[in-house]
């Protein structure tokens, strides 16, 4: 599906939305070429000028912004651990013989 999308000096910005309670970190991807952008992260928009003398210039206006894919979802959303000492054994133990 078409979404929001700017042509920059060195190639495409895509612009997508994501669930309330999804955390997708601003990472640089170097061994994919992606550089996403996320909560925290920033961008430069049209109708902006990069050093090299380009214009940025929408491609796709951004009055049609689609979902992120959710299989994209599932592989740059962070990742939560929660630590052991939050969760002590016994009461994993006594959780298992309430149910």
């Amino acid at each position: 599906p078409k979404t929001a999308t700017v042509k920059t000096a060195r190639g495409f910005h895509y612009y997508y939305k994501y669930p309330d309670g999804v955390v997708i970190p601003s990472k640089h991807y170097e061994d994919l070429g992606i550089d996403l952008k996320s909560d925290g992260g920033y961008v430069v928009a049209p109708p902006s000028v990069h050093p090299s003398g380009r214009q940025y210039e929408w491609i796709v206006y951004p009055t049609s912004i689609v979902d992120f894919p959710e299989h994209l979802i599932e592989q740059f959303q962070e990742k939560k651990v929660v630590p052991d000492s939050l969760y002590p054994n016994w009461k994993i133990e006594l959780l298992a013989k309430a149910l």
